[in-house]
């Protein structure tokens, strides 16, 4: 054969082994959940700023309502006050639906609606509500334990919350299934309908 003539037999690539093909895989399922959880806060990112925003129209729309001039701190003091009626609506919305059931006393699955104060007793914040389970740390946690509505906690030096409202989590309970047995609705004093005659 001379150098000018071409091969026309080209040798296949070498196609990769079960546990390169295997590798490949893993490290694209790996890639996809890295984009995935990106994915996700970017969302949860997007989700904020558009509540923000929201809150921030609706804070300057009621201030210009209300003949107020619409300053940093007349809508500072606004969008708190929406947070607040939000935040609330919330816990009714768990307390109608049996998942918050009230109780004086935290015991145990506590859910706390709290005010949060600094060191001279000045509110920082009107409003913070939370699931005691959910916060960081066991020795956290284990503050609020046996504590009552009423009682200040310190998490953190200068950070103090004042327990307003306090609840148990639970599953609410499961409506009543319906009964086959017939309900009487002939009002009271009416005819009452004849049994057919047998025959």
């Amino acid at each position: 054969m001379s150098n000018n003539e071409t091969n026309t037999n080209p040798q296949p690539p070498k196609q990769p082994s079960a546990s390169e093909r295997l590798g490949l895989l893993e490290q694209g399922i790996a890639a996809l959940h890295q984009l995935s959880e990106l994915t996700t806060k970017d969302l949860s990112v997007l989700k904020k700023t558009l509540q923000l925003l929201n809150n921030k129209v609706d804070a300057m729309a009621k201030a210009t309502l209300s003949g107020e001039v619409p300053s940093d701190e007349v809508l500072n003091r606004i969008m708190i006050e929406n947070n607040v009626e939000d935040l609330t609506a919330k816990v009714a919305g768990l307390v109608q639906g049996g998942f918050l059931v009230a109780e004086e006393q935290v015991g145990d699955n506590p859910f706390l609606v709290c005010r949060q104060l600094d060191n001279n007793g000045d509110v920082t914040d009107p409003r913070v509500q939370f699931a005691v389970k959910a916060l960081e740390s066991l020795a956290l946690q284990a503050k609020f334990f046996n504590t009552k509505v009423g009682d200040r906690v310190e998490i953190r030096p200068g950070v103090i919350l004042e327990i307003l409202e306090a609840y148990k989590l639970q599953q609410p309970p499961e409506p009543e299934a319906p009964t086959d047995t017939p309900v009487d609705v002939t009002p009271p004093g009416a005819p009452q309908a004849e049994a057919p005659a047998s025959n």
